[in-house]
């Protein structure tokens, strides 16, 4: 997982979750057989936990699932009525105008 530390001294990994944040990282603690795990995330409003989502693992595959196939079947839809281009070209069009904007 991205940003991610593991300790076997828990002391010492109470003292990096502390700086972190205290820096306004977001972090969360957890343990793993021998491990201590410290996930981490900054946060732009100085370490706010609504910056990130935390959700247990089956309920987050359960919504993915279901977004998945809502868009697997629309674009078998529109390919099969042969209106996928039509489709795709603004979505596309918005998403450089979107990235676009990001790099600016």
């Amino acid at each position: 997982m991205k940003n991610e530390l593991a300790f076997t001294d828990y002391e010492r990994g109470f003292d990096v979750a502390k700086a972190l944040l205290d820096e306004g990282y977001i972090v969360m603690l957890s343990y793993e057989e021998k491990f201590l795990i410290l996930n981490y995330e900054f946060s732009e409003h100085y370490a706010d936990r609504n910056d990130v989502v935390f959700m247990r693992r089956d309920e987050y595959e359960e919504r993915f699932d279901e977004q998945y196939e809502d868009i697997i079947n629309d674009v078998a839809k529109d390919y099969l009525s042969g209106n996928l281009g039509n489709v795709l070209a603004p979505r596309i069009a918005k998403f450089k105008d979107d990235i676009t904007s990001i790099r600016k």
